[in-house]
């Protein structure tokens, strides 16, 4: 009882206070500096990340629409996505199409030479001579 006769009680609402932001309450901004702060403390990002982000995020194509974001980040549900969230008991996470590597996002859409030669078809018909990327990363670029 004596711990309770300490707790000064005042004669107001009850109220919600973001202690990650007391003056201007609760913005998802906050949220993200402080996930990756805690989350990714170690990792350093480059300029041209930063570039990307930015303007990954200031698309106008509606984010259920836009596949650029979750392909960047690898949250496309490919063989291998699937069974680390725990969604496909399969453990056979080779790529559906050719067989040869696990099913990632890298290989599904650019690096299976089924992906790699419609990449290469599209690029001779637009006359461009094209030259797959290595990672997400200088896609987007």
């Amino acid at each position: 009882m004596h711990l309770i006769s300490n707790v000064n009680l005042l004669d107001r609402n009850d109220r919600w206070i973001w202690c990650l932001d007391r003056e201007k309450g609760f913005l998802v901004k906050s949220v993200y500096y402080f996930l990756n702060k805690a989350l990714l403390p170690q990792y350093e990002i480059t300029p041209l990340e930063i570039f990307t982000f930015k303007n990954l995020w200031k698309s106008s194509v509606p984010s259920k629409v836009s596949w650029s974001g979750q392909l960047l980040l690898d949250k496309i549900p490919t063989r291998q996505n699937l069974y680390y969230r725990g969604v496909s008991w399969n453990t056979y996470v080779m790529c559906a199409m050719c067989g040869g590597e696990a099913e990632m996002s890298m290989h599904l859409f650019f690096h299976c030479h089924y992906a790699a030669a419609i990449w290469y078809v599209v690029a001779r018909w637009l006359g461009v001579i094209m030259v797959l990327p290595s990672n997400m990363l200088m896609l987007m670029v």
